[in-house]
């Protein structure tokens, strides 16, 4: 029998086909026996160029083409990290792992988290310095370390963030993993390396400086305690509202500025209650420390408020000197770990002088809290009918 044409020409494909699918598992074979000599290689070039310091501590395959290579130095722990170009063995820039064109959308995430992090003269020096960048991938997540990086004051600690990422899920051009359970770094995270004191400021709200020193500290990842007089508070509830919604503590510090030693209880008591009446009126919750003006209480007074009554162990004076640069040096010589400072938000020179200040106590290794912060660091708890000096 005679066969159609199109019998034959389907035999000759057929034919063909299986030639060329016995051709693939060996070029495959090939290909991946190249791409392994040519990391090998590259890694090989790698290791003399950092030095037998460096030890390859992994080797994550990002996709056909990329693979990460992590170097860890045996004394300090610094990283170096190289993306390798697995068909041709070429050290990649990190920039490799986005899609075209993202570069600035990174960025852009980069920068809103850093500022969740760091202080704001922290990131500004990332942003304006010639920063250096060592970027490899760890679990979920990206890890940026950060060298060469001005800031002023100087800061001495090693800078680095690590960004989950569902925050760059559509800028990766590599199949990854989400993690929907994760946090972002934030700059109020305890760190047991650190020391702890509260700021405390008084005679507040001003309608000049207590908003701008609200901003200082959130500007350097910081917090603090201001102890606001009642009637100031009834005349400027916007600021007391902006104070609170900041995260910031608010403490009594009276109703009209009184020494609660040389009144009467029921005096007091009725002043007690309007100041607690108006802090609620604006902010809806309700007032647990007190600061008795001039840090005058006797035990009567203490014992007769459901407060805890908070005083200080550092005096500025800012009321009696008036100049920032007095302000400055005396904290910066004076504070240690668990002090609780004495300040005024009323004075314009402890506003300049706290902009100064907080960004030093920052690379000095200090962490400014409020009050409360402060005692559940120290392990220790406010309990009503008390007076605290510090929390030493």
């Amino acid at each position: 029998m005679k066969k159609e044409p199109h019998s034959i020409i389907t035999i000759i494909v057929a034919f063909l086909l299986v030639l060329l699918l016995s051709f693939i598992p060996k070029f495959n074979l090939e290909k991946k026996i190249l791409s392994e000599k040519h990391v090998k290689n590259s890694i090989n070039t790698i290791a003399i160029s950092i030095g037998d310091n460096y030890k390859e501590v992994s080797k994550r395959e990002l996709s056909s083409d990329i693979v990460n290579v992590l170097y860890q130095h045996k004394d300090n722990g610094d990283i170096k990290s190289f993306f390798i170009d697995k068909n041709s063995g070429e050290v990649l820039s990190y920039k490799t792992i986005f899609k075209n064109k993202s570069e600035d959308l990174f960025k852009e995430v980069e920068y809103r988290l850093l500022y969740e992090k760091y202080p704001k003269f922290i990131v500004e020096g990332i942003k304006n310095s010639d920063t250096k960048r060592e970027v490899y991938l760890k679990n979920n997540s990206l890890v940026v370390l950060y060298d060469n990086v001005t800031t002023d004051p100087v800061c001495t600690d090693k800078l680095s963030l690590t960004i989950n990422f569902n925050e760059i899920s559509n800028l990766l051009n590599f199949e990854h993993d989400l993690d929907e359970e994760y946090q972002n770094e934030s700059g109020y995270d305890y760190d047991e390396t650190k020391k702890y004191i509260a700021f405390t400021f008084d005679d507040g709200p001003n309608k000049k400086n207590t908003n701008d020193i609200v901003n200082y500290l959130n500007d350097n990842k910081m917090r603090a305690t201001f102890f606001m007089v009642g009637n100031l508070m009834a005349s400027n509830p916007d600021i007391v509202k902006n104070v609170y919604d900041n995260k910031m503590e608010i403490g009594s510090h009276s109703w009209a500025h009184k020494n609660l030693k040389k009144q009467k209880i029921d005096d007091i008591a009725t002043e007690m209650e309007q100041t607690d009446n108006i802090y609620k009126s604006i902010t809806g919750d309700t007032l647990k420390l007190m600061r008795p003006p001039y840090g005058a209480i006797n035990e009567k007074v203490r014992d007769s408020f459901n407060y805890s009554f908070i005083l200080w162990n550092v005096d500025t004076n800012d009321w009696k000197y008036k100049d920032e640069n007095h302000l400055y040096d005396f904290v910066i010589n004076n504070v240690s770990d668990g002090d609780i400072v004495l300040m005024h938000d009323l004075q314009y020179s402890t506003k300049v002088g706290i902009e100064k200040i907080l960004p030093e106590l920052y690379v000095r290794g200090y962490r400014v809290v409020t009050v409360s912060e402060l005692a559940n660091i120290k392990g220790k708890t406010l309990e009503v009918n008390k007076t605290y000096k510090s929390m030493k």
